[in-house]
């Protein structure tokens, strides 16, 4: 091989560097008009739900401190009436929490009133326990993973839980609509 030859695979290695980067900048460039042509709408649809879902997520928040203090309070009445109390509302708590797991998914899925949101959520989450049981192992192995390795949170934090989320749920939601499309069919 000469030293010519070997000039040769050297710029044909810079020219398809360069190549490449010149076809991303174009490629960013094509998403930059095509989020310009969609921008008003964008911001039309980001201002109504922003309120609504600060809203929920407030609601959201003062409901599990809420009862988190009817926890800690009916956990420190005695006797029998306050031991069934208490465990009547660890069920509503458990309730809480698998809701908080799916009101997400199912506000981005559908459009519902506010407090049906709330009952779609409890609803599949307790009819599908199996998805149920599958998202919180999820949480937890990443927690486990964030514990023995913290920098790992700039990659599993949001996003992967995010995904996590919503492909469990998507399933669900085809499932039913599958399942309502043939009951349809069959009318």
């Amino acid at each position: 091989m000469t030293a010519e030859g070997d000039n040769s695979v050297e710029m044909r290695g810079i020219s398809w560097g360069f190549y490449r980067v010149c076809e991303w900048i174009v490629k960013l460039s094509f998403v930059n008009i095509l989020w310009l042509s969609i921008f008003h709408q964008f911001w039309s649809i980001y201002k109504r739900e922003l309120v609504q879902a600060n809203l929920m997520g407030y609601c959201l928040v003062l409901l599990g401190a809420l009862l988190l203090v009817d926890l800690y309070f009916f956990y420190r009445l005695e006797g029998v009436f306050g031991q069934i109390v208490f465990y009547l509302m660890v069920a509503v708590f458990i309730n809480y929490l698998v809701m908080l797991l799916y009101i997400i998914p199912v506000y981005v899925h559908y459009h519902l009133r506010f407090f049906q949101y709330i009952k779609y959520a409890i609803v599949l989450g307790m009819s599908n326990p199996l998805h149920t049981l599958g998202m919180i192992l999820s949480i937890v192995f990443v927690y486990f993973i964030l514990e023995l390795v913290p920098a790992s949170i700039l990659f599993l934090s949001v996003a992967p839980l995010s995904w996590i989320m919503m492909l469990t749920t998507y399933r669900i939601f085809t499932r039913i609509e599958e399942k309502n499309r043939v009951a349809e069919e069959h009318r």
